[in-house]
């Protein structure tokens, strides 16, 4: 016997009528008389008696009716359960500076309306320590700028996005600048770490030339105000620069011969199991591609 069996059973009862069972349930009326007929032949019962062209219940069928309502209340409220429990289960992100300014707002706001029930926490910070986080099983899911050195995390591009040079509107530097020209000039930079500071210190030492800031930080924002107030020349990544540009308090240096764009990566364990909740999440946060 099967559930379809005892739906179509209990609503006979309610209906006390095949026909207006069958109408009820959107099939035909001979599907309904054979369900009643299996399952009186499993039990070897008599579930209604035919009196009059009437539908009488018998007592065997009065009792089952009772069962077969509790049978179908206990696995409604199992589905009930099982999806709450599918949208109230638990994620914890971690994101590298840059991403996390522009994603984890917009991505934060999505899992709220979807999973309203979810316990959602986020990590900012650098990408080894993201990527220390998720080894140790504090994170479920990173998304960084940075290179990941371990081979047990499994590492997979979802975006991308380059480092421009600016400086503020009346900072003296020409609108082009040669890779040595990073020796002559004032530097403000992020610490070392991160992912942006990590891209122009590989690409100048590729040149044999160190980078070396006279201002040093871990806020982009207090990088951004210096620059703007003339005091140097500044890499970051333009999605971070774009509104300033476009309100003329920064301008963009060209930066020759120098390869400056960067794929960011979604990073778990490799034996990480994501729930349907997680995996969502992971698939919406993927699609993201505003930097």
């Amino acid at each position: 016997m099967t559930l379809r069996h005892l739906n179509i059973f209990v609503t006979v009862c309610r209906f006390n009528s095949i026909t207006k069972a069958a109408q009820h349930l959107y099939i035909a009326q001979p599907s309904v008389s054979v369900a009643i007929a299996e399952m009186e032949k499993h039990y070897n019962v008599v579930l209604f008696e035919r009196i009059n062209k009437r539908l009488i219940i018998t007592d065997t069928g009065k009792q089952l009716y009772i069962q077969a309502c509790q049978v179908l209340d206990g696995f409604k409220t199992l589905e009930e359960t099982a999806l709450k429990l599918n949208k109230s289960g638990k994620i914890r992100i971690g994101t590298s500076i840059t991403i996390g300014k522009y994603m984890i707002p917009f991505a934060v706001a999505w899992i709220r309306d979807k999973f309203p029930d979810a316990d959602v926490s986020v990590k900012i910070n650098q990408t080894k320590e993201i990527e220390l986080m998720i080894l140790s099983g504090q994170l479920d899911i990173g998304f960084v700028e940075g290179q990941i050195y371990s081979d047990n995390l499994d590492v997979r591009p979802f975006a991308r996005d380059r480092l421009i040079a600016v400086c503020g509107m009346q900072f003296k530097a020409p609108d082009k600048l040669k890779a040595e020209d990073f020796k002559t000039y004032p530097l403000i930079l992020r610490e070392k770490g991160s992912g942006s500071r990590d891209l122009l210190d590989s690409t100048l030492e590729s040149r044999h030339i160190s980078a070396r800031p006279f201002i040093e930080s871990t806020s982009t924002q207090s990088i951004i105000q210096c620059a703007i107030n003339n005091l140097g020349i500044t890499v970051l990544p333009y999605s971070l620069v774009k509104s300033h540009l476009e309100a003329n308090h920064l301008r963009q240096l060209q930066t020759e011969g120098m390869k400056l764009d960067r794929t960011y990566h979604v990073v778990m364990h490799k034996d990480k199991l994501l729930s349907p909740m997680q995996q969502q999440i992971l698939d919406m946060c993927c699609s993201f591609k505003n930097f």
